[in-house]
């Protein structure tokens, strides 16, 4: 038996028509709505183009330091001897990070602490204890190494001058 084409879109109607949406509150995310902005420590002026490499303020402790934002990367990586109380902190065992742009190898431990980041103005947050990798030795992949001993050799003339970088 063939139905109608009124009835079949009246039951459709009624069919969508019933079909709760399944979106959820708009406010379910109110609480994690706790943003705040940081300018550079090297910022420009506004409107200016970025001309080095984004800084911040970075400390573990009692003392700052300044921070390169990677802005191609994620996670924390710093120098263990800047992080305060590092053998009181939990471990979360051995780590390392592989930079592919350079080569280089970030090796130490993971450790988990908090930390405070501070902007150009003076503003600041401190986060809630995160894994950190502190690193204890730099090395280099193969081929990295290969272009650091040829940069090396460039970098001499024949008076063993040190020649700024190119």
């Amino acid at each position: 038996m063939a139905i109608p084409p009124i009835l079949r879109t009246a039951v459709a109607g009624l069919l969508l028509g019933s079909v709760p949406v399944a979106a959820g509150s708009l406010g379910r995310y109110d609480e994690y709505d706790r943003g705040v902005y940081l300018p550079y420590v090297n910022a420009t002026g506004p409107g200016e183009d970025i001309t080095a490499v984004p800084r911040l303020r970075i400390s573990f402790g009692e003392r700052s330091y300044g921070a390169v934002m990677d802005t191609g990367s994620t996670g924390v990586v710093v120098s263990a001897d800047k992080i305060s109380n590092i053998d009181g902190l939990q471990s979360l065992g051995p780590g390392e990070l592989t930079y592919s742009s350079s080569g280089r190898i970030m090796i130490g431990r993971w450790v988990v602490t908090s930390m405070t980041i501070a902007g150009g103005d003076g503003t600041r947050i401190t986060t809630a204890p995160i894994p950190v990798l502190a690193v204890t030795r730099v090395a280099c992949t193969p081929r990295a190494a290969v272009h650091a001993k040829r940069r090396a050799a460039r970098d001499f003339d024949d008076g063993d001058r040190i020649r700024p970088p190119a």
